[in-house]
């Protein structure tokens, strides 16, 4: 994300300020340099962002979401079966996200009561409509398990997605408000593939086996991601 040296929050340009700008951490943690948790502020800005925290980040957050929905969209794809209530917290939670411009594909996979039978899901699905996201229904009247399922939704978004960026989520998982919004990060990276676990909603300090991701992810910088997380948390 380039911020060409204009503050992010007056967009005012460092030579019309006179002054160097400062570096702002989005999170408040000193030390988590990462490049997508810094944004530059005019000295006056920055002190405004010494109160109100919670809203500052979210601003900041948000703020990277609008541009990268200039560059993305997104087609979701989760296939459920008999869970209405997994799947309407996973609605709630994909309408908080920071970023938004994504299009749902939803296959019930021969629930035993259709999920258009359930008045919350539809309202909130309706209602996701009405914010500019397009919903695509689909049914499965024989079941031939979820990696079947999956498959035809792949197919599904193939013949008519829109979106450059295609997402899979199980039915029963809560993403955090800036889920969406990380994958990207790996994205713009380089990367053709982007990945997140979502913890456990009772235990979220699971850990992950890294034995689960050899040789796909480096040992050796897992242990330094680590022990990066270990300095910031202290």
């Amino acid at each position: 994300l380039k911020y060409n040296n204009i503050c992010q929050i007056c967009n005012k340009k460092r030579e019309e300020l006179n002054e160097e700008l400062s570096v702002h951490h989005i999170d408040y943690n000193k030390q988590n340099n990462n490049e997508y948790n810094l944004i530059t502020l005019c000295e006056g800005c920055h002190a405004r962002t010494n109160f109100n925290r919670n809203k500052w980040s979210n601003f900041f957050l948000q703020k990277q979401a609008d541009y990268y929905s200039t560059k993305y969209e997104i087609d979701i794809m989760i296939a459920t079966k008999d869970r209405w209530s997994e799947l309407g917290f996973l609605l709630q939670s994909l309408r908080t996200q920071y970023f938004k411009k994504f299009n749902l594909y939803i296959l019930d996979d021969c629930s035993g009561n259709p999920i258009t039978n359930c008045n919350f899901l539809v309202t909130l699905l309706n209602r996701m409509k009405l914010e500019n996201h397009k919903i695509v229904l689909l049914r499965n009247n024989i079941s031939f398990g979820c990696c079947s399922a999956r498959n035809l939704l792949i197919e599904e978004v193939n013949k008519q997605g829109t979106g450059n960026l295609s997402l899979r989520l199980d039915d029963d998982c809560i993403p955090e408000r800036d889920y969406i919004l990380k994958l990207i990060y790996g994205i713009e990276e380089g990367y053709d593939l982007s990945s997140g676990v979502i913890p456990l909603l009772g235990i979220p300090e699971l850990k992950r086996e890294i034995k689960f991701v050899k040789p796909i992810i480096n040992e050796k910088k897992f242990e330094i991601a680590k022990e990066e997380y270990k300095k910031a948390e202290e």
